[in-house]
C-alpha cells in the first residue's frame, strides 16, 4: 500500500539468483530468508514505533476512508509490515480510470495515474495494510486536516513508521545484505567451475 522505503539494488544480482535457482532451488530459498532476516530489525523497530495504543482513540471507531471498509487497529498495522526480496521492475506508463457514474454527485468522469519506471530491487521494506500506510504517510499531500494536525501534535509529522525505522538500520542492513550476496557470487562461482571444469 505505502511506498517502499528502503529499496537496496545491486547490479546484476537479478540474474544471479536466476542462475542460482537453477543449481541449487534450496539454497536459492534459503538466500530469500536470510535477506528477509537481514530486514527484520527495521520491521521490528517499525512495529514498535506503531505502539500498541491506537495513536488517536477516534482511529477505532470509524472508516479511514469513506466508503472503504479501511479501519485502524493497531496489530493490523503491525501485521502489514514486511520486507519483500525481489520486487519485479516495471516500465512507467499513464493507466486512464473511469470513474464510478453517479448522476446526483459524481457525473461520468475519467481521470489518469501515471507511474514511474521501476528497477528490480533486491530488498523493499513496505507497509501493506491499508490503515498503517495512512497512519504512516497523512499529511504528505493533504494539510490542516482535524486527523492530519491531531496526529502530527500525538504522534509527529509523517513519515512516522518506516522512514524512521530504516534511517536507523540502514548501514547495518545493506551491510547484512551485502555480506549474504558476497557469499551467493562466491557459491555460484564454485557451481560453475564444478559444471563446466574451470
Amino acid at each position: 500500500m505505502s511506498d517502499p522505503k528502503l529499496v537496496l539494488q545491486v547490479e546484476g544480482i537479478k540474474e544471479t539468483l536466476a542462475e542460482l535457482n537453477k543449481y541449487d532451488k534450496v539454497y536459492r530459498r534459503q538466500v530469500t530468508k536470510d535477506i528477509k532476516g537481514a530486514g527484520a530489525p527495521i520491521i521490528a523497530t517499525a512495529r514498535q514505533l506503531i505502539g500498541d495504543v491506537p495513536p488517536l482513540s477516534g482511529m477505532v471507531r470509524g472508516k479511514l476512508i469513506k466508503g472503504r471498509e479501511v479501519y485502524w487497529t493497531n496489530k493490523t498495522a503491525k501485521a502489514g509490515l514486511k520486507i519483500k526480496v525481489g520486487r519485479r521492475a516495471s516500465k512507467g506508463g499513464t493507466v486512464q480510470f473511469k470513474d464510478k457514474f453517479d448522476a446526483e454527485n459524481n457525473p461520468r468522469e475519467s481521470h489518469s495515474v501515471t507511474f514511474k519506471a521501476r528497477p528490480y530491487q533486491l530488498m523493499v521494506a513496505q507497509q501493506t495494510d491499508a490503515a498503517g500506510a495512512i497512519y504512516d504517510h497523512a499529511g504528505i499531500k493533504t494539510k490542516n486536516t482535524n486527523f492530519v494536525n491531531n496526529l502530527n501534535v500525538e504522534v509527529g509529522y509523517q513519515p512516522r513508521a518506516i522512514d524512521p525505522a530504516v534511517e536507523q538500520h540502514r548501514d547495518t542492513v545493506q551491510y547484512a545484505v551485502k555480506q549474504i550476496v558476497d557469499e551467493v557470487a562466491k557459491t555460484l562461482n564454485k557451481k560453475l567451475k564444478v559444471r563446466y571444469g574451470n
